[in-house]
């Protein structure tokens, strides 16, 4: 018997988890965004990534990426999001959040589904480097960036040096997969 409902439920977490890193910027917690919220906008660029990516020639799983995208930091429903200054002081923190993402798609029993996807297979899509992978983090970035942009046009306030540096980082972040992808770079002056 599959227990979709452990699954879920540690999903539903996610809508109550803020994005630390925002809040290590100077963001008040009541107007961070949450990791659920994170994640649809993720999987929401995702799929607008992945018309631009055929449309460029690509033959890519649209499906792999989509599904990937939703799962990309379920971990954070029992590690919580960690702000970036931190993860340096955390030895191993890439082997805590796989560990922890088994964990989960293994009590959920969804690995096991017969001609189903391996779900910790997809969450390591991501870091692996191959063009569904790359579309799922280069989405990512872009949901940061997008949303840094959000808070400066909403909130015109804010402006702190944390907040500027995390942009960079992002932004940094993303000049491999635009020297790979070259036709990405047209895309984030819109965010």
């Amino acid at each position: 018997m599959h227990t979709f409902l452990y699954f879920l439920r540690n999903y539903k977490i996610l809508r109550d988890i803020p994005r630390s890193g925002w809040i290590s910027c100077g963001i008040k917690l009541n107007e961070v965004e949450s990791v659920a919220e994170h994640t649809l906008d993720t999987a929401v660029i995702s799929m607008l990534l992945i018309d631009l990516f055929r449309k460029n020639g690509f033959e890519i799983d649209g499906e792999k990426i989509l599904r990937t995208a939703l799962i990309h930091d379920i971990e954070e429903s029992i590690l919580t999001d960690i702000p970036y200054p931190c993860k340096k002081y955390i030895p191993d923190l890439s082997k805590a959040k796989e560990e922890i993402a088994k964990d989960i798609f293994s009590n959920a029993n969804i690995n096991d589904i017969e001609g189903g996807y391996k779900y910790i297979e997809l969450w390591k899509e991501k870091k692996k480097g191959g063009v569904e992978g790359d579309i799922v983090e280069i989405s990512d970035l872009l949901s940061m960036i997008y949303e840094h942009a959000e808070l400066k046009r909403l909130r015109m306030r804010i402006k702190t040096e944390e907040l500027d540096e995390h942009l960079k980082n992002c932004l940094d972040d993303l000049k491999p997969f635009i020297k790979k992808y070259k036709f990405i770079k047209e895309v984030i002056p819109k965010f």
